[in-house]
């Protein structure tokens, strides 16, 4: 899929850019998926598409990234990348470290897991609901 910068939006990284959801939800009327930063902004684009009569997971899928402990409590519950938050912070640690100290410092990779969940809807194989 190709990036669209019009689907492309900044918040404050939370569920609190209510408005900014809004205009994104009313100048995409066609949208069918969408990702979001963090899980906490996952829960105010939820608000926003219930309020223009749409729902997560069947109107539009969304998932979020973090996969904090609300995430599957939402109705519906919330598709998530998880990465392990102590990991992620030690390495972003020792990275800071290692580069206040002169060093080169190359890119990274930490592994994550998808969770899988009701937001994004139901996916057919071969006729098959999984």
């Amino acid at each position: 899929m190709a990036f669209d910068e019009s689907c492309y939006i900044e918040g404050n990284l939370s569920r609190f850019s209510g408005g900014i959801f809004d205009t994104f939800i009313e100048k995409n009327p066609q949208i069918q998926g969408i990702f979001c930063v963090n899980d906490d902004t996952a829960i105010g684009l939820y608000e926003a598409l219930k309020r223009h009569g749409r729902t997560p997971g069947r109107d539009v899928r969304i998932f979020g990234y973090d996969n904090m402990l609300a995430s599957a409590k939402m109705e519906p519950p919330l598709a998530s990348v998880w990465a392990d938050p102590t990991r992620l912070g030690e390495k972003a640690l020792n990275t800071a470290l290692r580069m206040i100290n002169g060093e080169h410092v190359e890119d990274q990779v930490l592994s994550t897991k998808f969770i899988k969940r009701d937001s994004l809807g139901s996916v057919k194989k071969k006729g098959i609901a999984v």
